[in-house]
C-alpha cells in the first residue's frame, strides 16, 4: 500500500508523473504546448517594436500587454483590459489554436490526475477495515503513551500491585484538584 502510494504521490500529495503513462504523456504534452506558445508570443513581441513588457496571462490564456495606442499594429483577440484601461491584452491569432490546443492537454493532465487519485482512493476503500483497525491500534498506543508523558511531567509514581484488598496510599493528590 505504501509503495503504490510512493509511486503516485508526492510528500505534499501532488500526483506524481509515474502515477502513470496517460498522466506523463499527457504533462508533457501540456509542456510542449506551453513552450509552443511562449516562443511564439517571444516572436511576435520581436515583430512589434512597441511591445515592451512580457506575455501573461488572462482568462487562462496566453497574451500580450499591448498599449491602446498599438492596439491595431498586434492582430489578434481581446481577452482584457487593464483597471486603467492604458492596456489591452491581445490574444495573437498565431497563438489562438496553440492556446486552444494547451487548453485540450491542461484538461487531459486533470483527468489522468483524477484518473490516478481515484485509483488510490479505490485501494484505501479495498483496505478500509484494515486502515481502520491500525488506526484504533495507534489511539490505543496514543492514549498509553500520553499517560506515560503525564505521569512523567508531574512527578507521578506507578504504584505495584500489592497483597489484600485495601490499598493505603500516602501523600496521594488528585492530579485535576491539585494547586
Amino acid at each position: 500500500l505504501l509503495a503504490y502510494c510512493d509511486q503516485r504521490l508526492g510528500s505534499d500529495g501532488e500526483v506524481l508523473d509515474s502515477a502513470s503513462p496517460a498522466l506523463a504523456q499527457a504533462r508533457a504534452g501540456r509542456e510542449r504546448h506551453r513552450h509552443a506558445i511562449i516562443a511564439a508570443l517571444e516572436e511576435g513581441r520581436r515583430q512589434h517594436r512597441v511591445l515592451q513588457a512580457p506575455f501573461t496571462l488572462r482568462r487562462e490564456r496566453y497574451c500580450l500587454p499591448v498599449p491602446v495606442h498599438a492596439r491595431q499594429a498586434v492582430p489578434g483577440l481581446v481577452l482584457d483590459v487593464s483597471a486603467t484601461a492604458a492596456t489591452v491584452f491581445i490574444e495573437p491569432f498565431a497563438v489562438v489554436e496553440l492556446n486552444n490546443a494547451l487548453a485540450e492537454a491542461i484538461a487531459l493532465a486533470r483527468q489522468a490526475e483524477e484518473q490516478a487519485l481515484a485509483e488510490v482512493a479505490a485501494l484505501f476503500a479495498r483496505h478500509r477495515l484494515e486502515l481502520v483497525h491500525a488506526a484504533d491500534v495507534l489511539a490505543e498506543l496514543d492514549a498509553f503513551q500520553a499517560r506515560v508523558l503525564f505521569g512523567q511531567a508531574t512527578g507521578a509514581v506507578l504504584v505495584p500491585p500489592g497483597i489484600g484488598t485495601t490499598v493505603r496510599l500516602v501523600g496521594a493528590r488528585h492530579p485535576l484538584l491539585d494547586p
